[in-house]
């Protein structure tokens, strides 16, 4: 199993953050990979809460909550993905650091399809470009929840703030 994370520090606090995360149908307005984000389940926050995150480049993963403390963290179980993976889990905590600043983590753990060939593809090409989009999304969430603006393809923002998640 290998285990990823980024840590990225936003100048916000964890209740400014935290309602660009509870919505699974919201993801879209900050992650730069994700074009669209329907929500599946007939509920769009909490457990079992579900969504497909349809990407840019054209693949889509369906994502379901499967543990959630409001303003702490939500993990999600990822499926119907056509990654080289049995299975991933992954997790983005909040961590107050003071008044007005928060560390936000993704943690990230899967297992590659295709036993040594997998394991090899993992340390020679999946876990760089792992990390280097936990990097993208977290500086897209921290440009959504400073600023409110739409945070689109390959972290392109919109001339026209959307209504800021951190008012």
């Amino acid at each position: 199993m290998t285990k990823l994370s980024h840590t990225h520090r936003i100048q916000a606090k964890p209740e400014q953050i935290w309602p660009a995360l509870a919505d699974v149908g919201y993801v879209h307005h900050w992650h730069p990979k994700v074009k669209a984000s329907p929500v599946l389940s007939d509920h769009a926050e909490g457990l079992g809460a579900t969504r497909r995150c349809e990407f840019y480049d054209g693949t889509s993963v369906v994502e379901e909550v499967v543990a959630v403390s409001p303003e702490r963290f939500v993990s999600v179980r990822l499926s119907e993905f056509s990654m080289p993976l049995n299975h991933a889990d992954g997790t983005i905590s909040l961590t107050p650091v003071d008044a007005g600043t928060t560390d936000v983590t993704i943690a990230f753990e899967y297992d590659t399809k295709f036993g040594p060939i997998g394991w090899l593809m993992d340390r020679v090409m999946m876990r760089n470009m792992m990390c280097g989009m936990f990097k993208e999304v977290l500086e897209g969430l921290d440009v959504h929840v400073t600023t409110g603006r739409y945070v689109g393809e390959g972290g392109a923002t919109e001339g026209r703030p959307m209504a800021s998640v951190a008012a």
